[in-house]
């Protein structure tokens, strides 16, 4: 595949990750995920629009410096949130910063997030909150939120939202939808007069090992499947017109090697 194919690819499936970002509740209009270009330093990232709207058209290509090198658009403010997780964080090839109403409700208490359902297991030790409410709007900024995640792959933003850093596209988006998942949860917990019990280290540990290992994503096909779906029926005929046919992803060997 060529760098072109490459882009249009990866730019089909940024429109997508950034739709499903809206309709599963995991951000408002203002949040943003983007993709790392291989063998570059550079990334892909949508022009400055809500997530709902997002199209291949709309994405840039930014340097690691955070500047526009190709396509047209205003950037985000918040550019800089990807450029220094790119750029700190060599493993990392995807992020999101979110605005997610749950998450940003347990990050106001000050006490890391920590798993309280087994698919948070990528959250085995806990989710850090940065005390920045503020918009990360240059590197110093984003490079300490960036620093306070501490190697782990999520970190609250008190009063502001979550970043999320991933190994794939894929396993970006949908751990910016279940690390909302896991706040809503344990808020409404909270709420019940429960003190949940974090779901065990070494169970989480265990499933992460298994289902999700050092590529990312073999655990989560059928929930892509399923929000590639919901943001079908959610969007229209739009979406058949922005991406093309549906072909499921086929079934993975989940075992751990």
């Amino acid at each position: 595949m060529d760098r072109a194919e490459t882009i249009a690819r990866l730019k089909h499936e940024l429109a997508l990750a950034s739709r499903i970002l809206d309709v599963s509740g995991a951000t408002s209009a203002f949040g943003h995920i983007s993709v790392r270009l291989p063998g570059e330093d550079a990334f892909l990232i949508p022009a400055a629009r809500a997530a709902a709207l997002v199209r291949p058209e709309d994405i840039l290509v930014v340097g690691l410096d955070g500047r526009l090198r190709e396509g047209e658009g205003v950037l985000f403010v918040e550019t800089p949130i990807h450029a220094a997780a790119y750029r700190l964080r060599p493993e990392v090839q995807s992020v999101a910063h979110t605005h997610p109403e749950w998450a940003i409700t347990v990050g106001l208490g000050d006490e890391p997030m920590y798993p309280v359902h087994m698919t948070a297991c990528r959250y085995f030790d806990g989710v850090p909150v940065h005390p920045e409410g503020r918009m990360l709007t240059n590197a110093a900024m984003a490079e300490t939120a960036i620093h306070a995640m501490a190697g782990r792959n999520a970190v609250l933003l008190k009063w502001h939202g979550a970043i999320v850093v991933g190994p794939t596209l894929h396993w970006t988006c949908l751990g910016a939808v279940l690390l909302e998942y896991n706040a809503r949860l344990l808020a409404r917990a909270r709420q019940m007069g429960i003190s949940p019990a974090s779901f065990p280290r070494e169970h989480a540990l265990e499933m992460f090992a298994a289902y999700e290992g050092h590529e990312g994503s073999p655990a989560y096909h059928r929930e892509w499947d399923y929000w590639v779906e919901r943001v079908r029926r959610a969007q229209g005929g739009e979406l058949f017109a922005l991406h093309g046919e549906y072909q499921p992803v086929s079934p993975r060997n989940l075992r751990p090697d």
